[in-house]
């Protein structure tokens, strides 16, 4: 249509010297009016396919969740109540048929497993960080590899908190497939630069099955220049061990395995990991889903249990809210939620677990109550 237009429109002009010999002054004034009419046109259609080009290009998706919770540390005097909210945007467009960027806007500025800013502050406007940054370029129909700030890129169980879902480690990843349901990647990741040592960092790589009855992954994890040193964010590791320095005690080279079956609605998984590398050094996890929240009316309720001891995992890491955020846990999560609407999701979640156990086990309580929006 755009090209018969513009190719009458061009006929016109070129045509207009010869006619004119032959034509009043009205006249051709008449076909000039109608050859700018046409220039218009074609002006309108090219603005209308650029910005369909423009729109085919790039993707755009947004969240906000609304929290309240509730916390109950035993011998804590004061319990905790409180209102939070998490914002996350994301633009991902395509360079080419084979290469995306992508970017993710997060509420709460640099805290890499947490999107949570707390209400208050006399209404004080809230910090935005940069939560991904990434180039993912498919090499070839087996091949991926993807650079920058990325979402994690080991797959988890359905309720699973060995890694919080708001983490997204820094480094490079390659994808592999081998046709199928098998998967697998190798992935090297920075956690921390040093401009006169070593650089801290973990290299590792997972291989899995994901079926539609049954789903089983194998994950190595092998972190380097961690014995010694204190890479963790603003100085907190988590609940592993450290020395009087603050500096520590272990390394972390990780063995994990997990799997699960879908079956009548359900999903029941598990997952057991190792650190090789210290003395209180195993984690494992077993719980159960039904059911998903997705559609208007429908429902989903689950529960898991967690024993995480004090350095079976890197507690950079570990899941911010079980387990107060620390290793050295153990204890149940139930969750349920409710869609009342299409891409609006009720959620409530019961933390039930024993804290500090190697040194000062006490039992922690947390609830939240959560309302989830999507775009």
């Amino acid at each position: 249509m755009k090209n018969a237009v513009l190719g009458t429109a061009v006929a016109l002009a070129l045509g207009l010297p010869a006619i004119a010999y032959g034509q009043s002054s009205a006249e051709i004034s008449e076909l000039k009016s109608e050859v700018q009419e046409l220039n218009a046109k074609v002006a309108e259609l090219e603005a209308s396919e650029e910005k369909s080009s423009w729109a085919e290009k790039i993707k755009v998706s947004a969240d906000l969740r609304y929290r309240v919770e509730y916390i109950d540390r035993e011998g804590d005097s004061d319990k905790r109540y409180r209102h939070r909210g998490r914002a996350r945007l994301n633009v991902v467009g395509k360079v080419n048929d084979n290469t995306e960027l992508g970017v993710q806007l997060r509420t709460a500025g640099p805290d890499p497993r947490s999107g949570n800013v707390t209400l208050g502050g006399d209404s004080a406007s809230k910090e935005l960080g940069v939560s991904r940054a990434y180039a993912k370029w498919q090499a070839t129909d087996a091949f991926a590899f993807t650079f920058g700030k990325m979402k994690q890129p080991w797959e988890t169980n359905p309720l699973d908190y060995f890694y919080d879902s708001d983490l997204n480690p820094e480094g490079v990843v390659m994808d592999f497939g081998f046709g199928g349901p098998f998967y697998g990647h190798l992935h090297y990741f920075w956690i921390a630069e040093r401009s006169s040592d070593d650089d801290t960092t973990v290299w590792g790589g997972e291989f899995g099955y994901a079926g539609d009855l049954f789903y089983a992954s194998v994950l190595y994890q092998d972190y380097q220049e961690m014995e010694g040193r204190n890479p963790c964010y603003e100085g907190n590791c988590n609940g592993n061990t450290v020395d009087e320095s603050g500096n520590l005690v272990y390394d972390y080279n990780m063995l994990q395995v997990r799997g699960g079956v879908k079956i009548a609605g359900f999903n029941i998984f598990g997952s057991w990991g190792q650190n090789g590398d210290a003395e209180e050094d195993t984690a494992y996890s077993f719980g159960a889903k039904y059911g998903k929240a997705s559609d208007p009316g429908t429902w989903e309720v689950g529960a898991v249990w967690h024993d995480i001891e004090k350095d079976a995992i890197y507690g950079g890491v570990v899941d911010s809210d079980v387990g107060a955020g620390d290793t050295d846990f153990d204890g149940w999560v139930f969750q349920g939620a409710y869609a009342p609407a299409k891409n609006w999701k009720i959620g409530l979640t019961y933390i039930m677990s024993s804290v500090t156990k190697t040194t000062n086990e006490r039992d922690y309580d947390r609830i939240q109550f959560d309302l989830a929006w999507k775009m």
